[in-house]
């Protein structure tokens, strides 16, 4: 109870703003009641309470971990590791798109590892309550500055010898954070309230009307409404031109920022009893922001025409009559094929685009459009450049040809004694030489031939369906990783230097 007091009191200090260092360690006497209903008080500090937090959840739920045995094989780790440092890479380039993806996929490969290892019963934490505390820890169990060298076990190690230290003194948790990033991250463990549902009530759009009419009274809407922890970041109109035009469907878009409270799937603003037709929610720096949609109809809708331009030999479909104005969203995509093959050569249908390059669901059919099918290339071959080098002689990098569908991104070479070398050093001395390069498709344009294969333990996997070669010569050692994206291809080779 007194940390959970605790939490909600700083909590609200955050609201009025962030305590000074001093403040921070400020000793200071509290009371509060116990279960018998007595008054005790309590000596403590911010700075002590949050090493007390820290020393509760790590050395209570996970008192079972046993360093040694995380020490004896590193590369266990190496999948949830990479995840969780790329998450914390992510936090500093403010990269939203990517964090919560890795931060997920980290907490449950780690959560499976760490359970393992404990004690007992094992961990008791959700998988909820283990991804806030990923969240909690991240920055402190993980060396983002770290630069990996290509070794699962050596990389791992680098990664989190942070946590490694952390094990060995749970006080430094409470040192390792500046305060105000302690409170915020503490934040998103703390309960909040739900945000609650708002009804405006606006005039009613009509023909006639100017563009920014609309935009003006819901903002002074949400700013009349009883509710401090909404605001307006945007809001206006889906639409060309200055005034609403009769016979048109209209969009009116709008986002909003939400502090302090979760955003339940079913919140919404009404606006004169009308629901929106979208609602989507993303958390940005510990504000969550709600993007919201509604739709009106301006007197009688005019209909406009969707031509298609298929390609590859492939049959159009009929041409669709829509509303003026309708988002194509919110209209039943054509039956199309999914896949066609052209010259030995297979393409993927990806999605219809306007002339402008819009995907369908962001073209506006405001006029008459035509929309042109965007294939994808499937690779079913791929072909290495890589002459051999010698002792002495010139080295010719790894390439390969200019058009291909597919890009090397970096390679890495280890000699016979399992050490990284550059690639100039395999001209300085005679031997054997592993070299990994990692391939991948060229994002949007095209994919890598595959299927998925079923295993006993049920675990599934995409498996490359082409070739390698390497100067011509067919390859049998390479890898597909499905979870990169686009998805990299490995592929190892062993070369001999005379």
């Amino acid at each position: 109870d007194k940390i959970v007091s605790l939490v909600e009191y700083l909590e609200n200090r955050v609201s009025s703003g962030t305590p000074s260092r001093e403040d921070y360690s400020k000793v200071r006497l509290d009371t509060y009641k116990d279960s018998n209903g007595n008054t005790a008080t309590v000596e403590y500090s911010y700075q002590e309470t949050m090493e007390h937090l820290m020393n509760m959840i790590f050395s209570g739920e996970f008192a079972g971990i046993e360093i040694e045995k995380i020490t004896e094989d590193l590369s266990i780790f190496s999948s949830a590791v990479y995840s969780l440092a790329d998450a914390v890479k992510g936090e500093t380039r403010e990269d939203e798109i990517t964090v919560n993806t890795y931060y997920y996929q980290a907490a449950e490969n780690i959560h499976s590892i760490v359970n393992g290892m404990v004690s007992g019963e094992g961990v008791s934490l959700d998988d909820t309550d283990f991804y806030a505390l990923l969240r909690l820890a991240g920055p402190r169990m993980v060396d983002a500055d770290y630069e990996p060298e290509g070794d699962p076990k050596s990389d791992v190690a680098g990664y989190i010898y942070p946590v490694i230290e952390l094990a060995q003194s749970f006080g430094n948790l409470g040192y390792a954070h500046h305060f105000d990033t302690v409170i915020a991250r503490l934040k998103t463990l703390a309960p909040q309230p739900n945000a609650t549902s708002l009804a405006l009530s606006l005039a009613q759009p009509k023909a006639g009307d100017a563009s920014s009419r609309m935009p003006e009274a819901f903002l002074e809407g949400i700013r009349g409404l009883d509710a401090s922890w909404i605001s307006v970041r945007q809001a206006g109109w889906n639409a060309e031109g200055s005034t609403l035009q009769n016979g048109s469907i209209y969009y009116f878009e709008a986002t909003v920022e939400i502090v302090g409270h979760r955003v339940p799937d079913d919140f919404k603003i009404t606006i004169n009893g009308q629901d929106p037709i979208d609602v989507t929610s993303s958390y940005e720096d510990g504000v969550c922001v709600v993007k919201i949609r509604w739709e009106f109809v301006i007197g009688t809708p005019e209909k406009v025409s969707l031509t298609f331009i298929p390609g590859h030999g492939a049959k159009a479909p009929a041409t669709l009559s829509v509303d003026k104005g309708k988002l194509l969203k919110y209209v039943e995509k054509p039956s199309f094929t999914e896949s066609i093959s052209e010259d030995g050569t297979t393409y993927l249908f990806d999605q219809w685009r306007s002339e402008d390059g819009k995907d369908w669901d962001a073209v506006t059919a405001s006029h008459d459009t035509v929309l042109s099918a965007h294939w994808i290339l499937v690779i079913d071959e791929v072909r290495i450049i890589f002459p051999i080098p010698s002792v002495g002689g010139e080295v010719v990098p790894p390439s390969v040809a200019e058009d291909a569908p597919y890009r090397l991104k970096e390679y890495n070479i280890m000699n016979e004694d399992y050490k990284f070398v550059e690639i100039e050093d395999m001209t300085k001395q005679a031997g054997k030489y592993d070299i990994t390069l990692f391939f991948q498709a060229i994002e949007g344009e095209s994919v890598f031939a595959t299927e998925m294969v079923s295993y006993e333990d049920d675990y599934v996997e995409a498996v490359y369906t082409g070739t390698v070669q390497w100067n011509g010569e067919p390859q049998e050692d390479y890898y597909y990783d499905g979870w990169g994206e686009p998805a990299l291809f490995s592929v190892y080779l062993t070369l001999t230097v005379e």
